[in-house]
């Protein structure tokens, strides 16, 4: 999932007036730090992650190898 679906997932449940005030205070973030990174300023951090019901999950990279290498 992409900062973008995340912004989409904010859109399509907060689209009505006042709306992104309701959801900056479930995510205990202000207003502000909700409009920054709807307008891609800055990522979403943990309390607006958790506020949509996910969280971040970090995995370790893992080489993948390519058919055209082995070609």
């Amino acid at each position: 999932m992409t900062e973008d679906d995340l912004r989409e997932m904010i859109r399509q449940r907060f689209s009505g007036r006042g709306d992104r005030k309701k959801f900056a205070r479930q995510a205990g973030v202000s207003e502000a730090r909700v409009s920054q990174f709807m307008r891609g300023h800055t990522g979403p951090g943990p309390s607006i992650v958790e506020a949509l019901g996910l969280e971040i999950c970090y995995r370790e990279k893992v080489a993948c190898t390519s058919a055209l290498k082995a070609a």
